[in-house]
């Protein structure tokens, strides 16, 4: 069964729907995503906020799953949660990147370390305490997958040459065969990596926000 594609207003129309099945103006995340996929929602709106707003509904409070556990987070749970995001989007999370994409909004943050930047600072320490680290490297991710999978194994490379090119020109390299919407051959270097996931970006519901 070919999957359903949406547009801005059979969203809005669903989110609409909902909201009357439910009986109220006001949906959670998790009521959305009974309907509707969240990767489809920020893929046309940005964030859920954002679509429930367009739909005349009112936007869901980020931090409302939190009130009365802030302080039952502990500081391992918090940076945790950084560190799966900063897998997911290459960098340290911004504190934008954190409340639209994070496990916690910023305010079980804010109340315990303070700034922003603060927060970085011990969730800088507390990796070097952990040794936890986040490769840099990602390999393209698979058609279900959500997240980048990190790896440390570099691709395998062959050498190939044409018959038609002359035996003295240099050997082009070329990684293993994917065939994979007109790209042949697997990346080899850092370029050819983010070339691929540029390509699969927007499904996975990723946002490029500069290059």
């Amino acid at each position: 069964m070919p999957k359903q594609r949406y547009t801005k207003e059979s969203i809005i129309e669903v989110l609409q729907n909902l909201s009357k099945q439910l009986g109220k103006s006001k949906l959670s995340k998790a009521d959305v995503a009974k309907a509707l996929s969240p990767s489809t929602v920020k893929n046309h709106f940005g964030s859920v906020g954002n679509a429930l707003e367009a739909a005349g509904l009112e936007r869901t409070d980020s931090s409302e799953h939190l009130r009365g556990r802030d302080s039952a987070l502990t500081d391992e749970e918090l940076f945790r949660s950084l560190l799966d995001l900063e897998a997911e989007l290459g960098h340290e999370p911004r504190n934008t990147e954190n409340s639209a994409h994070g496990k916690y909004s910023h305010t079980p943050f804010r109340k315990r370390f303070g700034k922003w930047s603060d927060v970085l600072a011990h969730y800088r320490k507390w990796k070097a305490e952990k040794g936890e680290t986040v490769n840099e490297v990602s390999s393209p991710p698979g058609p279900s997958q959500g997240t980048l999978t990190v790896v440390k194994k570099p691709p395998s490379v062959s050498v190939k040459t044409h018959p038609a090119v002359n035996r003295k020109s240099p050997a082009q390299l070329y990684g293993e065969p994917i065939d994979f919407r007109g790209f042949r051959h697997a990346p080899i270097n850092e370029q050819g990596v983010v070339y691929l996931f540029g390509m699969v970006s927007r499904e996975l519901g990723f946002y490029i926000e500069a290059v």
